[in-house]
């Protein structure tokens, strides 16, 4: 049972564009990552979910995002833009990473969902432009 939807222009590099023209040297580089492999993401993170901290600032409402999106949840989530944005992670966060921009019932803003380097889970879930949260291990 897959709990993501994917929007009708999820994949439309035009629409991504028009709905971001104020972001300054956008990169439009939406790529087709099939929705299997985007609920795959999600469904790892949360299955394994007993191995992140979920206990700093965020972490209930990062949990409840992954259970939400998860193929366990009862609501549905929509996929409102695929993989897209090489860039820098959140705010202070080390590294790079792409990322999905995902509708979760209850989330007053769309959360980007940002998959690890390595493609294996969900490593940040940021709520804006300054919260997110480091889904990390013990």
């Amino acid at each position: 049972m897959t709990m993501l939807a994917l929007a009708q222009n999820a994949n439309s590099k035009t629409d991504f564009a028009k709905a971001h023209e104020k972001v300054p040297d956008l990169i439009v580089d939406l790529e087709n990552v099939a929705l299997a492999t985007l609920q795959k993401y999600v469904d790892t993170t949360f299955s394994n979910r007993r191995q992140y901290d979920f206990t700093g600032r965020n972490g209930d409402r990062a949990l409840s995002a992954l259970e939400k999106a998860a193929s366990s949840g009862a609501p549905t989530c929509t996929v409102l833009w695929n993989i897209h944005q090489h860039q820098t992670r959140p705010l202070k966060a080390a590294g790079k990473c792409k990322h999905f921009t995902v509708r979760v019932p209850g989330e007053q803003t769309d959360l980007h969902f940002y998959v690890n380097t390595d493609g294996s889970r969900i490593s940040y879930i940021s709520f804006d432009a300054d919260t997110y949260y480091q889904i990390k291990k013990f």
